[in-house]
């Protein structure tokens, strides 16, 4: 799918929410700085979704949800 819709966002979200799910924090909190660089802009979704609660303690997913609340 990423290489139909490269400049999808949702792709990207997508990848990371199963990165996380597989415990792969780095590839999830890549996949979703690149969800949002490509527009993804719903921070609440983001700290809702079951698939994130592996991240919602790291630094680099509070940047990333800080960063859509400002």
């Amino acid at each position: 799918m990423a290489r139909i819709r490269p400049d999808n966002a949702q792709v990207d979200y997508t990848l990371a929410c199963a990165h996380a799910r597989d415990g792969k924090k780095k590839a999830a909190i890549e996949a979703l700085q690149g969800a949002v660089k490509k527009g993804f802009t719903d921070a609440a979704a983001i700290e809702t979704d079951p698939d994130f609660a592996s991240l919602r303690g790291e630094e680099a997913f509070r940047k990333i949800v800080d960063g859509l609340r400002k």
